[in-house]
């Protein structure tokens, strides 16, 4: 077992952990918050994990990814996961169609907003520890790792599968009917599982690269 290996791979489940829950919270208070009390009957607008927990999506996959390689166990590495999808009813909201994509759009915008937040703490303690200290390299490492997993989390989750967020725009943007909705969304994890595990991933991380850049320049900014 390599035990700095083990360190790293806990470290990066906790980040995608609290990430994933967040996530999953951020649908949930937005849609209750524009009307539709769905999400609280169900126990979702809460911080409390439980409810929260997919055990595939949330527990599974990343303990094999980020953990595995520490027992000498690898399938390559994989910044994925997600949560228990929350369920909400557009009839509920005064704007069906817009408060419906507000709500869905909610959770890839938390994990912007988190990698944001972390390139702005990171970037101002490094600054006053200063970067060359050990400390203030921790720190740099701690939040790229923060900054890239919840933007790989939020293009993840804009992807137009079924039942992810980016399927509800996709919907929407072509009309399509709740029936063909429901018809494509009994294959959509499979779908969603087929691309995971196919060369089509990389579409995920061209994207993150891009979008990574921004972030590394406030980060890089602020340190000075």
């Amino acid at each position: 077992m390599d035990t700095e290996l083990l360190f790293q791979g806990i470290v990066m489940c906790l980040i995608m952990f609290i990430s994933v829950i967040i996530h999953e919270w951020s649908h949930a208070y937005v849609a209750d918050r524009l009307g539709d009390n769905t999400p609280r009957s169900e126990g979702r607008v809460t911080l409390n994990p439980a409810p929260h927990i997919d055990i595939l999506g949330t527990i599974i996959i990343p303990v094999v990814f980020f953990i595995g390689p520490a027992f000498g166990f690898s399938l390559g590495f994989m910044m994925l996961g997600w949560g228990k999808f929350v369920t909400v009813d557009p009839r509920s909201f005064k704007n069906p169609v817009r408060d419906h994509l507000l709500s869905m759009g909610a959770g890839p915008a938390s994990n912007l907003a988190i990698g944001l937040i972390a390139a702005v703490i990171g970037g101002i303690v490094v600054r006053i520890l200063g970067p060359d200290t050990e400390t203030a390299q921790n720190f740099i490492k701690l939040a790229g790792n923060i900054i890239q997993i919840n933007i790989i989390l939020a293009i993840f989750h804009m992807l137009p599968i079924p039942p992810l967020d980016g399927s509800y725009f996709l919907k929407y943007l072509t009309n399509m009917s709740d029936e063909m909705y429901e018809s494509l969304s009994r294959w959509g994890f499979v779908i969603m599982l087929v691309f995971i595990f196919s060369p089509l991933i990389r579409i995920i991380h061209i994207l993150s690269s891009i979008l990574l850049i921004p972030y590394q320049n406030i980060l890089i900014f602020l340190i000075g």
